[in-house]
């Protein structure tokens, strides 16, 4: 495939949190595989530690490691391009733009930030007060603008791509859309599911940000009390911050404080045995392009409870049971119902099984970008 002496540099230093650390570190994985390319990968610390958690061993002449974002960091942002005009590369990648960096070679950008492509004003309106709101339309208006500085963009779905495209009024003919995939090394060491002893877990995965909904937890949890005599916990993944305080001190307040469990970031490098001990994944997100967990709840076997939007139902189509996060009574009957019918049967999880064959796996994933930027590389003269 290669035609090129020049390095391909893989951009994903703005990628420090959840699912973009994840898909960053197996793109990274998937690309020393295939060596199709003379690859450098300017990497985020967070991605960094993942790599090394997989035994993976990053040669200094191939990695260089950002401790900063240079979404918060302007040095950040001169030295990402002063590697670009040191390596002199074919191509830069960014897995997740943003990059901030106008780079001064042809630039192939992934975006795959819904505030940047489909903006919800649902969810701009659950900031606590005016300035905060006013401030983070600010932050997606500075994205936004930095997010047209590239050649070519990659979308993870036509919903996000032709909202983005009608809004930016960027070049269609110069996007793809390549959706996010679950990884096919998820379950390896998964043993047959048996039905967990109390309490029932309700995994809830994800960042700390408002759009995701965890903020209705507390509430739901004490609805829930009244729906089940089961013990039940909802077990968070969320780093110490704002929207945790929130959540203890609500749960505190309506009594549900045993019942809400926060394991903080998790190694991904160990899902296997987090998703497999899960009774039920609760994803209650307002605002996605394309929530691998999703995927992986459909992996495992898992009954699966989102939040009632069109881009969870493109996704989920008829596995998930679907809720609107803020009716607590609503979600608590749902989440009842199935702590009472226990996992899914049979042709539910046949229906699971066929949803997720029929999304990409990482390494078709790999191969279709690796694809793209072979075309950009014919094409760079014309860019």
């Amino acid at each position: 495939m290669r035609n090129t002496n020049k390095p391909i540099l893989f951009n994903c230093t703005t990628n420090v949190v959840g699912g973009g650390v994840k898909n960053s570190a197996i793109f990274i994985r998937q690309a020393l595989e295939f060596g199709d390319f003379p690859w450098h990968f300017a990497i985020s610390q967070q991605v960094s530690s993942l790599l090394q958690r997989w035994g993976i061993n990053l040669d200094l002449d191939s990695f260089s490691v950002f401790k900063t974002s240079p979404a918060r960091s302007f040095a950040s942002r001169k030295a990402i391009l002063s590697l670009v005009k040191s390596l002199e590369p074919a191509i830069v990648y960014t897995m997740a733009g943003p990059a901030y960096v106008n780079f001064p070679v042809p630039h192939l950008q992934g975006l795959s930030n819904a505030y940047i492509t489909h903006p919800s004003w649902e969810v701009v309106r659950l900031q606590d007060n005016l300035l905060n709101t006013l401030r983070h339309l600010i932050h997606v208006k500075i994205q936004y603008l930095y997010s047209k500085r590239c050649d070519f963009l990659i979308f993870q779905t036509e919903f996000a791509r032709d909202s983005y495209v009608k809004r930016s009024q960027f070049n269609k003919s110069k996007t793809a859309v390549i959706p996010n995939a679950v990884d096919e090394n998820l379950g390896a060491k998964m043993t047959v599911i048996k039905k967990k002893a109390p309490p029932v877990k309700i995994f809830t995965p994800g960042a700390s940000y408002t759009h995701k909904a965890f903020q209705y937890l507390p509430a739901i949890a004490k609805e829930l009390k009244q729906h089940t005599s089961e013990d039940f916990e909802f077990l968070l993944t969320l780093p110490d911050g704002k929207l945790l305080e929130k959540i203890n001190k609500d749960a505190d307040k309506l009594g549900v404080m045993d019942n809400i469990t926060n394991a903080g970031p998790y190694n991904y490098a160990e899902a296997d045995e987090l998703f497999a001990n899960a009774d039920i994944f609760f994803i209650p997100s307002l605002l996605e392009t394309f929530c691998a967990s999703y995927l992986e709840a459909m992996l495992f076997q898992k009954p699966l409870v989102v939040a009632n939007r069109g881009f969870a139902r493109e996704i989920c189509r008829d596995y998930a049971h679907y809720i609107e996060p803020a009716d607590s009574k609503q979600v608590a009957d749902v989440l009842a119902q199935i702590i009472k019918g226990g996992g899914p049967d049979q042709p539910q999880i046949a229906r699971g099984k066929e949803i997720v064959n029929s999304n990409l796996n990482h390494r078709y994933r790999y191969q279709l970008i690796a694809q793209q930027i072979q075309e950009m590389i014919k094409h760079s003269a014309n860019l």
